[in-house]
């Protein structure tokens, strides 16, 4: 169920949104100009995937993460911001723009929410499994058409949905 579609997909799995928010924007530095402007930056889920030719693209580049590191000042982050900024900028055509993991961030609000809602075992049900795999808020986009499940991982799942997640383990994932 999950090593088909990653294997399969000629896009990467990479987030990458200009998020006007504190979180996105907010981060940015004017220091990074000429070479990264406003207009780059973005901003996406620190859960990702991608192929080996994108990877190796992104770890050869000694230019825009050294700018990245110098100018960031531990308010933005390699996964959250250097990734979806750099692929956009030079190889945005070769990403899903959308992440593999859904979370819950509903009930964050403004700065400093660092987690997403956390499921136990009162609300780990079937319904709500199903429904986080197919997501309809979210554009499920998978090379030429639309997939059937957007998600293939989901967080956060309190220690006490175990039991939960295991007994209806082969009636969502269909094995």
């Amino acid at each position: 169920m999950i090593h088909s579609p990653l294997l399969q997909s000629r896009h990467a799995f990479l987030d990458s949104n200009d998020d006007p928010t504190w979180s996105g924007r907010g981060r940015y530095s004017d220091n990074m100009l000429p070479d990264i402007s406003i207009r780059h930056w973005r901003k996406g889920s620190q859960w990702f995937e991608m192929q080996r030719s994108l990877a190796a693209y992104v770890v050869s580049d000694e230019k825009y993460h050294g700018l990245f590191e110098k100018h960031c000042n531990g308010s933005c982050y390699p996964d959250e911001h250097f990734l979806p900024t750099f692929v956009n900028m030079f190889r945005g055509s070769e990403t899903s723009n959308r992440t593999v993991t859904w979370a819950d961030w509903s009930s964050a609000s403004g700065r400093g929410r660092k987690h997403p809602n956390k499921y136990g075992a009162g609300n780990t049900t079937e319904g709500l499994v199903r429904s986080l795999r197919r997501n309809q808020t979210t554009s499920c986009a998978y090379n030429d058409g639309v997939a059937s499940t957007c998600h293939l991982f989901a967080r956060k799942f309190d220690a006490s949905a175990l039991e939960a997640l295991l007994g209806l383990a082969s009636r969502v994932m269909e094995f």
